[in-house]
Formats: C-alpha cells, structure tokens, sequence
C-alpha cells in the first residue's frame, strides 16, 4: 500500500531532515505507517490522528504521509488530504474539528472554478495538509490550491499531486 513519491531535504527552510512523502494511502495504511516509523506522539495525539483521518476519509479523501527523518522520526506529523475529496464536506468536518475557520472555508470553496467558467485555466483545490505537531495544541490545516489547464487528474494521486 502507497508509495514514495518524494525523498529530500528541505534546503530552502534551513531543514536538516530528509522528507519522507508516501502517497496513496488509506486512513488506516497512515496510522499503520505513523506505527512502523515509530513516530513520537502521546496517546491523545495518536487517537487525533485516528479519529482525524477517518472523519476525512468519510468526505471521500485519498491520503499521503509526509514525515521528517532525522536521527530519529521527527514529532511533527504531516497528512496530505486530497481528490476524490468532496471538498465541501471535507471542510465542514474540519471546521467541526478545529482547525478550519469559516472565512478560509468559504475563500477555498471560492477559488474552485465552475462549469460556467468555460475551458479556461481552470482552478481547483489540489489538497489539505493536516499537521499533527505535539508541541501544538490544536490540530493545524493548510489548504494548497492550484491553477491547472484541462481537466484535474482522473487518479486521486495524478501527475500534480
């Protein structure tokens, strides 16, 4: 299950880690990764990071694991959220989460261009990242969004995710 589609550092924000990104995954397939690498996280923040991903996965959401390699697994987790998501209830279950703002919700769902809009460049949600930090309190989310000619990829994990 999943697969690394990207290994490397992180030069430009000063980061000694090597990047781990695997993609492809289901919610269970992340927790089961976040096991295996022996990630640092207290219990509370683990049952986070189940109950988060298996909200999302209920909004339709395909998942990738990005982690941080050091001497050991660094603390901060990082999931990437993304198509076939429905994005408007993927929202919706992160604003009941926490970490979704009802300003950011709607400016996101705003960018998403329409049928109407004709076969211009066409602007779309590419993911969700949720950040799992224990030296957070709450749950961090940053959506990425993306400008694209033609249609989005017909695979949830295509060439630009």
């Amino acid at each position: 299950p999943g697969c690394v589609f990207a290994l490397g550092l992180m030069l430009a924000r000063g980061a000694s880690a090597l990047r781990l990104c695997v993609r492809g995954l289901l919610a269970p397939e992340v927790v089961a990764y976040a096991d295996a690498l022996m990630w640092p996280a207290p219990p509370m923040l683990r049952h986070e990071l189940n109950a988060t991903l298996n909200a999302m996965a209920s909004c339709g959401c395909g998942f990738a694991l990005v982690v941080d390699l050091a001497e050991s697994v660094q603390p901060r987790l990082g999931v990437e959220c993304a198509a076939p998501c429905s994005w408007p209830r993927a929202f919706d279950t992160l604003s009941r989460l926490g970490p979704c703002l009802d300003e950011k919700r709607s400016a996101s769902l705003s960018w998403v261009s329409s049928e109407e809009d004709g076969p211009a460049l066409r602007r779309d949600i590419n993911h969700v990242k949720l950040v799992f930090d224990p030296a957070k309190e709450a749950l961090g989310a940053k959506v990425y969004l993306v400008a694209r000619d033609g249609p989005p990829p017909s695979s949830p994990f295509g060439s630009t995710w």
